[in-house]
Parts: C-alpha cells; structure tokens; sequence
C-alpha cells in the first residue's frame, strides 16, 4: 500500500511524535532529583512527593514507550510508508529513528531491571495512562483540523470510524502494557509496596 502525502503538511505535524521523549525526559529529569533530595529505598518509611512523582512517571512512561516501539515497529514491518514516509527518511537518519522508536524502550527497561519503584494503585496508573492516551488522540485531531495533516500516514488512509477503533485498541493494548510492567515490577522488585485494585496496599517481604 502506498500513501501520497503533502510532505510540507507531514513535516510540520511531525513535532507532535515528540510528546513521549518529553515524558520520558520528564522522568529521568525526576529520578536524577530524587536521587539528591529524595530516596530510592525500596520501601522508605516515609516516602518524598518526589519520590512518589517519580514513580508514578515511571509507570506512565513504561507502557507509552513500549506501546509506541511495538505500534511503530509492527506497522513498519507490514507497510513502512504508513509510519515513516520517503519525505522523512530522506532527512531523518536511521540513529534518530531507533532514538525516537526502540531507544525509548530500552532505557526504561534497563531503570525496569536496575531501580526499585513502588507501582502506584493500578487505578490510579491506569487513570493517568489513559488520559495520556486520549489527550494524545485529541491534539492530534486538533492539528489534524489546524494544519491538514496527521503526524502519523496511517491516518489518512483510515476514516474517522476506523481512527476511533484504531484509538479504541492501542488504549487498550497499552493498558495491557501497564499491568505487564506492574506484573514485571513485582517480579523483579519484590520488596516494595503492592497496591490491590482498590487502592488498599501491603507490603511484599
């Protein structure tokens, strides 16, 4: 399948793809305060609002990270124009594609595997992954009725039926990806504080 798009259109919405690497940098940016004046005790008697912020950070910026490399990666793999059109690989280098769409990943998954972070109540994960998600969707459709284009092709080859499911789906796989990073966290910090789904917490030894 091949998309003809405006490349001038492309190129100005392609700032939009961005909103991740500003989360992910959010995080780190946290997590290097939290190590000056916070705590990276697995279960600090009292925990630091810094602390906390970054921990919920951290489960936001997981699933979106992983959802965008297996969304973008998966697409590219069936028909590459959907996700990076010639326009963009023209100017784009390969290094600053995997930056933007694999390295995001492998970050969080080496601060998966070498940090320890409390999960906050899934409720309260899930809350804000899902308004990040939707937010997202919702800028997209304003640039969308601002400018002409999408940030992504795929868009403008599926009408507005299909972009609610297309929208529908990637929040709900993405909400699958928060609770296999909360299940990975468990496993991997297993002394920490587990939140039930009621918001009600023990702490695992």
């Amino acid at each position: 399948m091949l998309v003809v798009i405006d490349g001038t259109r492309q190129l100005k919405n392609h700032h939009s793809r961005h909103l991740k690497e500003i989360l992910q940098t959010l995080y780190f940016c946290v997590s290097l305060l939290n190590d000056f004046i916070g705590t990276n005790e697995s279960t600090p008697k009292r925990t630091p609002l810094i602390r906390t912020i970054k921990d919920v950070l951290f489960s936001v910026a997981f699933p979106i990270a992983l959802y965008v490399s297996v969304a973008f990666w998966g697409i590219y793999a069936i028909d590459k124009p959907l996700v990076f059109p010639e326009i963009l690989e023209k100017i784009f280098p390969a290094w600053l594609n995997h930056t933007m769409h694999t390295f995001i990943t492998m970050f969080l998954v080496i601060e998966l595997l070498v940090t320890k972070r409390n999960y906050p109540s899934r409720m309260t994960g899930s809350t804000i992954t899902t308004l990040f998600v939707v937010a997202y969707a919702v800028w997209m459709h304003v640039l969308h009725a601002r400018t002409g284009a999408w940030p992504y092709p795929i868009f403008d080859v599926l009408n507005l039926p299909m972009r609610l499911i297309f929208c529908a789906f990637s929040t709900i796989l993405g909400l699958g990806i928060y609770v296999l990073g909360e299940k990975l966290n468990s496993i991997l910090s297993p002394i920490s504080i587990q939140y039930y789904r009621n918001g009600t917490s023990k702490k695992l030894k």
